[in-house]
């Protein structure tokens, strides 16, 4: 009995351990890591680095966008509010 709790709480974490990394984008750049939730339960764009992207190329991506990336991109000081402004109105309508 011991061995089949201990195999359903195995396979709980590793169900919580799914719905973690399907719930958020995990972004890095250089050696600072950040954590970027998801709009909705996907593995597209999991893990995402901005490592030589440029701010244009970063908003491109829909997904990312939406989530807040841009936001992001300027709280770590990659981007100006003015340069962020101007790519939302550039590719916010997508």
């Amino acid at each position: 009995m011991g061995e089949r709790i201990k195999q359903y709480l195995i396979y709980a974490l590793i169900i919580a351990l799914g719905y973690f990394v399907m719930s958020y984008h995990f972004i890095y750049y250089g050696r600072s890591f950040k954590l970027l939730k998801k709009g909705e339960l996907t593995l597209n764009y999991t893990f995402y680095s901005l490592d030589n992207k440029s701010p244009e190329k970063v908003m491109k991506v829909d997904e990312l966008r939406r989530d807040g990336i841009g936001q992001l991109m300027l709280d770590m000081g990659l981007v100006s509010e003015e340069k962020l402004e101007e790519l939302e109105e550039a590719y916010g309508d997508r």
